[in-house]
């Protein structure tokens, strides 16, 4: 009962907390946001795979909590369900750490209010961080410079936070944002939080907010903004997107003194954040990542996340389908050779007179070992019979939609310049794989992608790979067809 009401009570305060948004911040619809995935091999650093957990946050239109049930969320990857959720739980009770760094504006644009209030605050913050924890602090003005590294101790980093000093000059917020994003790392746990208290205004950043997005979404840092300017810059409504597109919240402080109470709240949004749990069907642990969409039923929602699989022993057998079918033929061919010998006739069986073992002609043995020519391509329209073929995407951002193959280099990627673009799918390279048309045969290669290029849920290898009509290529979170044209 004692923890049903401490868990009520978080959920209270969320909806305070996020109802604070201004009208700007509120999504049109209900929203939901993913988090990262935890599993592991062994069940130390996560749940034993094919077990995984996945953070999520269910938010309505207006910004408070929706509370989700086990039955309404499922995860699919490239088109197929491969899990169904088991079980939902507050984060504070799986044992995973956050990683948190705290970034202070000590610019010009901070004159006027109480530096000693945000230094309570942030000592306040650092105090409540928990051993599986990890917490940095950062000052930021034309750069931000880094006040109290990951893994300090108590002492020093209680001393550090009482000696921060504001440093004037311009606050370059958008600059500053991507210093701070450049800290976080894979040795720190993985669920990570940037939190801001600054006045939301820029004064001059080289970079913009556009890329401060792109870095925080690679990276799966939410940003979360605590805004002190009693105004309202005009800077302030894109502060407000790029805390609710990283999965974050926007906090507007009355004063400097109300910073306190904002982080309490925030650290107890943190801490009560839903993770379900579920287990994956079909899925192999090969160690690559796995592009998934959790899907939740009632509200037609769906949200992309990232599983890393874990790398199995036996992974590399069913990543490599030719390794198996070698050490197949191997066996079967000891078998063969075992079987001859003790079946091939003695000496005195071959003495004159005997009947002799049947011979075989070359015509015949090369009919018995000659392979089938297996269809692993299939001819497609020449040019003046129109497109070579035709890619529908059964899953992405541009699901439905048909693009003929019109030129014999065809190139697919996020940027323009390429043949078909495919957009808001940042798991995708600037050119990710290019079709070629070559005498009737059209053939697939990966551009060196980051992530990989899937055909038929196998990541390609280097080179030229023959396609067929009904191949699927999967391609961060979108998946294509191969059609006739």
């Amino acid at each position: 009962m004692r923890g049903s009401l401490g868990t009520l009570t978080a959920t209270a305060i969320i909806g305070l907390l996020i109802n604070t948004l201004s009208a700007q911040t509120s999504p049109a619809t209900a929203q939901l946001v993913t988090g990262p995935a935890y599993t592991s091999p062994d069940g130390k650093a996560g749940p034993e795979f094919p077990n995984i957990d996945l953070i999520f946050q269910l938010r309505n239109h207006d910004g408070s909590p929706i509370t989700a049930h086990p039955g309404d969320l499922q995860l699919f990857s490239l088109g197929q369900q491969i899990g169904t959720c088991i079980g939902i739980r507050p984060f504070d009770r799986t044992g995973y750490g956050i990683t948190t760094l705290l970034l202070i504006d000590a610019g010009n644009s901070m004159q006027g209010t109480s530096p000693e209030a945000i230094h309570t605050a942030a000592a306040k913050f650092v105090a409540q961080a928990r051993p599986q924890d990890k917490l940095a602090v950062l000052t930021m003005a034309d750069r931000a410079h880094l006040e109290i590294p990951f893994g300090a101790s108590q002492p020093i980093t209680t001393q550090a936070l009482g000696n921060l000093q504001a440093r004037g000059g311009p606050t370059h917020l958008y600059d500053s944002l991507l210093d701070a994003l450049a800290l976080f790392n894979g040795n720190l746990p993985k669920r990570r939080q940037l939190l801001l208290i600054s006045s939301g205004q820029d004064e001059g950043s080289q970079h913009a907010p556009d890329e401060v997005l792109l870095r925080a979404i690679s990276l799966g840092v939410a940003i979360n903004s605590i805004n002190l300017a009693p105004d309202q810059p005009a800077d302030l409504p894109v502060l407000q997107a790029l805390s609710l597109q990283t999965g974050g919240f926007y906090l507007q402080a009355q004063s400097p003194e109300a910073v306190g109470g904002l982080i309490d709240a925030y650290i107890a949004a943190t801490r009560t954040t839903p993770v379900a749990a579920f287990s994956l069907d079909h899925v192999i642990a090969d160690g690559q990542l796995l592009p998934a969409k959790l899907h939740w039923q009632p509200g037609k929602l769906s949200a992309y996340a990232i599983v890393q699989t874990p790398k199995s022993s036996l992974s590399i057998f069913a990543s490599n389908p030719w390794l198996v079918a070698l050490i197949s033929c191997f066996f079967v061919g000891m078998v063969l050779l075992a079987l001859s010998f003790r079946r091939s006739p003695s000496r005195h069986e071959l003495l004159p007179g005997r009947e002799s073992p049947p011979s075989y002609s070359n015509a015949n043995i090369k009919a018995e070992i000659e392979p089938r020519n297996p269809q692993f391509s299939a001819f497609f329209d020449a040019p003046s019979n129109g497109p070579f073929a035709r890619l529908t995407i059964r899953d992405g951002t541009l699901i439905g939609q048909s693009f003929p193959v019109t030129s014999a280099s065809f190139s697919i990627g996020a940027l323009p310049g390429n043949q078909l673009v495919l957009p808001d799918d940042l798991t995708i390279s600037g050119r990710h794989f290019t079709l070629h048309w070559e005498n009737s045969v059209l053939s697939i290669e990966d551009s060196n992608s980051t992530n990989g290029t899937w055909l038929n849920r196998h990541r390609i290898p280097a080179g030229h790979h023959p396609l067929k009509p009904g191949d699927e290529i999967a391609i961060g979170h979108t998946l294509l067809v191969v059609e006739r044209a």
